[in-house]
């Protein structure tokens, strides 16, 4: 990359004006640290508003859904198709 290019970018998605008059290495370091302290994106999962059909506790066991099931100890299945046939008829799906 050129001094210019670095200079565009840095000004294009850090908005940060950097000095044309330094030199190369010091304009890729600079830019290089941008870079690395930017925040990163957060991927959310989205929740869907419906229900679980089934948990599954720690040691496997999979139970019709409780409210009072707690995410630390519980797996929620929000999808029928997830579960085997042997859950499904244990849960008389």
């Amino acid at each position: 990359m050129t001094k210019d290019e670095i200079i565009k970018l840095a000004k294009e998605e850090h908005n940060v004006s950097l000095n044309p008059k330094d030199k190369l290495v010091d304009l890729k370091a600079h830019l290089h640290s941008l870079e690395s302290s930017s925040p990163k994106e957060e991927v959310v999962e989205k929740k869907s508003n419906k229900d679980p059909v089934a948990s599954r506790s720690e040691h496997g066991k999979v139970v019709e859904w409780s409210p009072m099931h707690r995410e630390e100890y519980w797996e929620f299945i929000h999808d029928a198709k997830s579960l085997t046939a042997e859950e499904k008829k244990q849960l008389g799906l």
